[in-house]
């Protein structure tokens, strides 16, 4: 009896030791105060909405909006730039803000956006637009030409002048239309769409797109999570795509 009850408590022990080393290998890391207090010190209107260790040893990386920073472990020196690996000519920095947009923009439905999908798609891109932009309007007009790149395109709707603007209330008008792309179409090239209010994600949207760092329109997030400020003809974007 008392083997086996020796036995029994090896086994228990052993069983207890292997669920404490998983749960260890899965902790979250823990963060220096120091490195937690450089970070915060950086805006007293933002605080880092992550922390996390960063690629190179003794340093941690915070996010504070879209924009990332590097602290080192002791919380005295700061670094504000662009991390590169230089042996896979690399930039680091953009892989993370490129992880963490497409984490964002995957947080929105599909079935909010107003999508124009081509016959053949390779690739898609999601485009934060505003009907009264004259390079949202070129880019809408020349869509065909993106169709026939393979290129989808699915817009979300940024009205630059603000929530409760005119371009606000046009774009609600084409989101609450029973054909958005048909009212979408025709409010770019300057027509007039019917008046309509509805429950619509248009604030959701410009508040991605503010979170995001968007500032302009059109603003075009590729499928790898690079963010393109403005206009990119059709040919030259498929090539973008193609070398991602």
């Amino acid at each position: 009896m008392g083997r086996i009850l020796m036995l029994r408590i090896s086994r228990l022990l052993l069983a207890m030791l292997l669920v404490l080393g998983v749960t260890q290998a899965h902790a979250e890391p823990t963060i220096p105060d120091k490195v937690s207090g450089a970070l915060h010190s950086i805006s007293a209107e933002h605080s880092p909405q992550s922390i996390a260790p960063a690629p190179v040893s003794g340093w941690y990386q915070g996010r504070v909006g879209s924009r990332l920073f590097y602290v080192d472990e002791s919380g005295r020196y700061l670094f504000n730039g662009e991390l590169v690996d230089l042996v896979k000519r690399e930039s680091l920095t953009e892989a993370a803000l490129n992880r963490w947009r497409l984490e964002q923009i995957g947080q929105i439905s599909e079935q909010s956006m107003v999508v124009f999908p081509a016959p053949r798609p390779k690739h898609t891109i999601t485009v934060f637009t505003d009907v009264d932009c004259g390079y949202c309007r070129k880019l809408h007009n020349e869509i065909s030409a993106y169709h026939n790149a393979g290129i989808s395109v699915r817009y979300l709707a940024y009205p630059r002048a603000g929530l409760g603007s005119d371009s606000y209330q046009l774009m609600q008008s084409v989101w609450c239309a029973s054909d958005r792309a048909a009212a979408l179409t025709q409010a770019k090239q300057g027509k007039k769409v019917k008046q309509q209010t509805c429950e619509n994600p248009i604030e959701q949207h410009f508040q991605l797109g503010n979170q995001l760092g968007i500032n302009g329109t059109p603003a075009i997030l590729l499928e790898s999570g690079a963010l393109i400020p403005g206009y990119v003809p059709a040919m030259e974007l498929r090539g973008r795509l193609s070398r991602q």
